[in-house]
């Protein structure tokens, strides 16, 4: 990939966040590894937990590898993943 596309996705990522810092919303990311242990503790595949999120596969995935999403969707996937928020949190 070309370096103009890695700045241009850093640069709607900032944008996301602006809007939904203007929209009272707030942004966090979330740790795949950490995502990956509650999924294996529950025995769920990333098919399931995205059943179970009200997503497609491929959705989840997205969802999965940009690591940057609202505190809603980390409520939503804590509780597709039947754990507690702050257990999928990085930091």
């Amino acid at each position: 990939m070309s370096l103009t596309y890695y700045h241009e996705c850093d640069r709607i990522v900032n944008e996301i966040n602006h809007i939904c810092d203007w929209m009272g919303g707030k942004i966090v990311r979330i740790s795949r590894d950490k995502v990956d242990i509650c999924r294996a503790r529950k025995k769920k595949s990333v098919a399931d937990l995205a059943e179970a999120y009200g997503v497609s596969r491929a959705r989840m995935n997205v969802i999965l590898n940009q690591r940057e999403v609202s505190v809603v969707s980390a409520g939503r996937l804590a509780d597709a993943l039947e754990c507690d928020v702050t257990e999928i949190l990085e930091g």
